[in-house]
């Protein structure tokens, strides 16, 4: 059944979404652009670069585009209407199964650093460690039913 009606809360939507955005683009620039350079450029120890790469800049990407979208909507450029075509968008999208395998990824991570004793700060970079790791997969999974068809 094709949905033509504007979500519930799409303002909540639009929000959840960027701010998951914010959250894969931060994990993905951290496990291959900070980590590496703070581990072969400034020669912090393996463990300590990644836990500190995978803490911070999921953290950091989440906060920046969600002040994107805040400054976006303060100058006027996102009204009501803005965000109900977008949150119809959104929900209509591939991106909420993109969304669900992130959360899923997450939630795994988030169990094997606490099942191995990784403490908080570990737990976390596990966490966020596996978002990469999901869209892989799960953009993967599209390539191959391409590939195959």
């Amino acid at each position: 059944m094709v949905q033509t009606e504007i979500p519930e809360n799409p303002a909540r939507i639009l929000g959840t979404h960027v701010a998951m955005k914010g959250l894969q683009l931060g994990s993905v620039l951290g496990l291959v652009g900070v980590y590496p350079v703070l581990h072969y450029i400034r020669k912090i120890p393996k463990r300590q670069a990644w836990v500190t790469s995978m803490f911070v800049t999921p953290f950091v990407g989440m906060v920046v585009t969600s002040t994107m979208l805040y400054m976006k909507h303060n100058a006027g450029q996102l009204d009501e209407t803005g965000v109900e075509d977008r949150a119809y968008r959104i929900s209509q999208g591939t991106q909420p199964k993109v969304d669900r395998v992130t959360q899923l990824a997450m939630a795994m991570g988030l169990a094997f650093g606490a099942l191995g004793g990784m403490g908080v700060a570990g737990s976390i970079a596990y966490s966020t460690t596996a978002i990469p790791i999901g869209i892989f997969v799960y953009k993967g999974g599209d390539m191959l039913k391409t590939i195959t068809k």
